[in-house]
């Protein structure tokens, strides 16, 4: 993989997101079931991947504090619950829009 990809790859294997194969050429694979991860939870290995990168500091002003940490409050209620295995199932925009017009791929016309 080139840098960035090995670079994130290394940060999920390090967070007990990602196990490293032992094979020749290794591969990656989830650390746990995917019902055992939470959306957070990878989203969080991400923001300190980034933030890491970027030198990320905590904002000095009290009311950006309040607001990062609202969002914060707000991100974790919308994705209570939500582990990978649910992402992984969800159907994209695209095919939910496919749907609500009455695409159906299955039965199409030819």
């Amino acid at each position: 993989p080139d840098t960035n990809t090995q670079d994130i790859l290394t940060l999920l294997e390090r967070s007990g997101l990602l196990l490293r194969t032992a094979d020749e050429e290794p591969a990656y694979v989830p650390a746990r079931t995917l019902e055992a991860i939470p959306v957070i939870e990878l989203l969080a290995a991400a923001r300190s991947f980034e933030e890491g990168l970027g030198g990320y500091r905590e904002a000095p002003d009290s009311r950006i504090q309040g607001i990062e940490k609202t969002m914060e409050t707000a991100l974790a209620q919308a994705l209570e619950g939500m582990t990978l295995k649910d992402l992984a199932a969800a159907p994209s925009r695209s095919e939910t829009a496919r749907h609500e017009r009455g695409f159906d791929p299955y039965h199409a016309q030819g």
